[in-house]
């Protein structure tokens, strides 16, 4: 097995010399890094596979090179702990934390596009004098927030960048990293079957699966090593909390705090839940709202064409990609559920018989009520 491996400089991945990977942008980027002293690297509130990925991939790349931290805006979940590097991960709201990223001269914002999306951290973030490089995947970074912004909405993930980033620096990246990028890829594209996932990610993928880690191992980490509670919650929610409108093509499911701490509920384990209705034959829609944290967490998906992040950004206080977008609300559970089954009419026209597009076949079904067990 190899323990390092330089990544390829050729022109065997499609569309890498991107305006963002310039030379001129990468030697400027380069520049402030070998002069920085101090590193400090974070991504997005509850972090997913894609933000640790990301981040511990570029912290083990640095660690040995320069003072460098990893800090969150909250825990991790259980299912990614395995990974490299993990173990130095500092959580905001101690006073190392607000220490560390005080005296940072280099900041790296991986695998979201504005400040609020790192929650508590967002002011120390803005106000930090620190060069910022934001690497990331998500449309419409915000204005003057880094010095360096690559950005391309077309990546499947942040870590799919990340590698492109690494390559165009000419850096060698470790076997740890790697791994860390694979995971990141893997978990952003739901194992290369979204339809985020190009012809590059698979590209970049090879390149990854090149360094000889063990491919299965990773998936057994991540899909195979889950709680009793998560199991049993996951069963609940499909039994009990899962409503389906077939005249919308759509779904959703409520979970409240109190029922999530039924089932000893731990930071992730609801991950992937939004995605459990899509498995339905013509059920193109899915939407997730979860009570936690003095607020409530939605999340959006969709296939083919349907565009979420509008709805997410229209109606939900958020944003994200075309099938895969997120929001919160402080407003009541209930009231948010019933503002979302008001909106279906409207907001699934696309869906419906006389605007449906080509993706989607119709079923028609005599029940006008929505489905719930």
């Amino acid at each position: 097995m190899k323990s390092a491996a330089k990544i390829t400089n050729s022109n065997e991945l499609i569309n890498i010399k991107m305006q963002i990977f310039s030379k001129k942008n990468i030697d400027a980027a380069k520049a402030d890094i070998e002069a920085a002293k101090k590193v400090v690297i974070t991504a997005h509130l509850n972090p997913d596979g894609d933000a640790l990925g990301s981040t511990l991939a570029l912290y083990n790349f640095l660690k040995d090179k320069k003072e460098c931290h990893v800090v969150y805006p909250n825990n991790i979940p259980d299912t990614f702990k395995w990974m490299p590097g993990c173990g130095d991960i500092i959580i905001w709201d101690n006073e190392q934390a607000h220490s560390i990223l005080a005296e940072a001269d280099l900041l790296f914002l991986l695998d979201f596009n504005t400040a609020s999306r790192v929650d508590k951290m967002q002011k120390m973030v803005e106000e930090s004098p620190a060069v910022k490089i934001m690497i990331d995947h998500h449309p419409n970074p915000q204005e003057g927030l880094c010095k360096h912004v690559f950005s391309d909405p077309e990546a499947a993930a942040a870590s799919e960048l990340v590698f492109l980033f690494c390559k165009e620096c000419g850096y060698n990246l470790s076997i740890d990293s790697a791994r860390c990028l694979y995971t990141g890829i893997v978990t952003d594209t739901g194992c290369f079957q979204f339809n985020c996932t190009t012809q590059r990610t698979f590209q970049v993928a090879g390149q990854l699966a090149a360094f000889g880690f063990d491919r299965s191992e990773i998936i057994h980490h991540i899909y195979d090593s889950y709680s009793e509670g998560r199991m049993r919650l996951m069963g609940y929610v499909l039994s009990q909390k899962m409503v389906v409108f077939p005249q919308y093509h759509a779904a959703y499911i409520s979970l409240t705090k109190a029922e999530a701490d039924q089932f000893d509920y731990r930071v992730g384990d609801t991950e992937g839940f939004v995605n459990l209705p899509l498995c339905i034959q013509d059920v193109e829609f899915s939407a997730f709202f979860m009570e936690r944290d003095g607020l409530i967490r939605c999340s959006f998906r969709s296939k083919g064409n349907f565009k979420v992040n509008t709805i997410a950004e229209r109606y939900f206080n958020g944003g994200g990609h075309d099938n895969a977008a997120g929001g919160k609300s402080y407003k009541p559970l209930e009231e948010i559920v019933q503002r979302f089954v008001s909106l279906l009419p409207k907001i699934t026209r696309p869906l419906q018989p006389q605007t449906r597009r080509r993706f989607v076949r119709y079923t028609k079904s005599p029940n006008p009520n929505p489905q719930k067990p």
